[in-house]
C-alpha cells in the first residue's frame, strides 16, 4: 500500500491542470456569432425566411443544420484538461525515445 502512494504521489507531479480551458473545453463564441452573421447575411432581418426551393434559401437551411459547438476541445491540452509538467515531459520524451519498453 506504502508502494502505490508513493507512485500515485510520483504521478501527480507529472501533469497539471490546463491553465487555458475549463475542463478541457474553450468557449467558441467566435465561430458561433460568425455563423449567426452567415444566417444574417442569407436572409436580412424583418423579411421572413427564404424559401427553401432558392439557391438562398437551400443555403440558409444547410447552414442552419450545421451550428458550431458551444464549446470545442482546448487547443493547449487537446481537450483532456491537464497538461504535462516539465518532469512529465521528460517522462514521456524517455517513453518515446525506448518504444513500448521490451528488452532488447
Amino acid at each position: 500500500m506504502n508502494n502505490t502512494r508513493r507512485l500515485l504521489a510520483l504521478l501527480s507531479t507529472l501533469e497539471t491542470p490546463c491553465t487555458n480551458c475549463k475542463n478541457g473545453t474553450v468557449d467558441n463564441a467566435e465561430a458561433v456569432e460568425a455563423w449567426k452573421q452567415r444566417l444574417n447575411d442569407l436572409v436580412p432581418p424583418g423579411s421572413g425566411l427564404p424559401n427553401p426551393h432558392s439557391m438562398t434559401g437551400r443555403r440558409y437551411y444547410d447552414e442552419l443544420q450545421s451550428p458550431p459547438p458551444e464549446r470545442t476541445a482546448c487547443p493547449e491540452c487537446s481537450g483532456s484538461g491537464m497538461t504535462l509538467t516539465e518532469a512529465g515531459r521528460a517522462v514521456t520524451g524517455f517513453l518515446a525515445r525506448h518504444g513500448n519498453g521490451a528488452a532488447r
